[in-house]
């Protein structure tokens, strides 16, 4: 027999496994879209629920504080009933609940979490920016950049949705105050694969007086002349590794020379392994200057 909402308010619980037609998604609802949730239902069928979801009483029913897509998951499994925690809390709690659930399991984009920390601030007011960074554990510079994320054209955030701009590059386009430059570097960032430091040269240049395309044109060239000095310094230490390798294998004659001497050749095998340490430090040189980083 179908369990009612009062069989459930009888006892003084928090938590049960509560029939899943009882509940419905919240009025809250942080994420606009539930995404794609075939992979949760192959996880969920394969390993059941690990992480039960959240609810309060509303009315007669309950309703989801935090966890509507596993909630709709296990509706599309047929489960009749689904593991909860029960939590007496208002509406500015529940919020709170499902965008701290949300921000610490990382299932919500840029943008998401930007119109959401702008529906608690000015939506409904129920604090400031330090409240709310407070609130989630996150820094009060980490919501503001967040936050500014909303004044970007329409175009750089569907990049930024979509996962063909960065957060911090996103956020280097702040600094331009033109919405079409903002646009245009955006294209540019995504079609060449700016790295943040890239853009952010670019940005300077425009910030001096630059225009778009002039601010492209002078960061390209100095990419060309920095490739050309990354090349040869490439070389010069991949010449020296090559050098002391060959060192290393003339040094190993000589340790063999050495075997009828104990104590000398346990000297010469303490120098040896000051050569093999100069080597993997050359060789991590190279690779810090191939990564860009020199």
């Amino acid at each position: 027999m179908r369990s009612t909402l009062r069989s459930y308010l009888t006892n003084n619980f928090t938590f049960d496994y509560i029939d899943i037609n009882l509940i419905k998604p919240s009025k809250i609802n942080i994420r606009k879209e539930l995404g794609d949730i075939n992979g949760l239902m192959a996880s969920i069928k394969a390993n059941g629920l690990l992480q039960p979801i959240t609810v309060r009483i509303c009315g007669e029913y309950f309703e989801v504080v935090a966890g509507n897509r596993r909630l709709e998951a296990c509706k599309r499994l047929r489960w009749a009933t689904i593991p909860c925690f029960v939590k007496d809390v208002d509406d500015k709690t529940a919020f709170e609940l499902s965008l701290i659930e949300n921000v610490q399991r990382r299932t919500l984009n840029p943008l998401e979490e930007a119109e959401a920390f702008k529906q608690y601030v000015d939506g409904y007011g129920w604090g400031g920016i330090t409240d709310l960074a407070h609130k989630i554990g996150k820094s009060v510079e980490y919501v503001s950049h967040r936050l500014k994320l909303l004044e970007l054209p329409k175009d750089v955030q569907n990049k930024l949705i979509s996962g063909q701009l960065s957060p911090s590059c996103a956020q280097e386009l702040l600094w331009v105050e033109d919405d079409d430059a903002r646009t245009q570097l955006a294209s540019t960032t995504v079609e060449l694969k700016m790295s943040t430091k890239e853009l952010r040269s670019a940005v300077k240049l425009i910030k001096s007086g630059l225009s778009v395309s002039e601010a492209l044109l002078d960061l390209r060239e100095n990419q060309f002349k920095r490739s050309e000095e990354w090349e040869q310094k490439v070389k010069v230490l991949e010449e020296a590794i090559l050098i002391l390798r060959i060192c290393l294998v003339r040094f190993d004659d000589v340790v063999k020379k050495a075997a009828k001497y104990p104590k000398l050749r346990s000297m010469l095998l303490k120098k040896r392994y000051t050569i093999h340490k100069l080597i993997d430090s050359v060789i991590y040189e190279k690779k810090r200057i191939e990564k860009g980083c020199g």
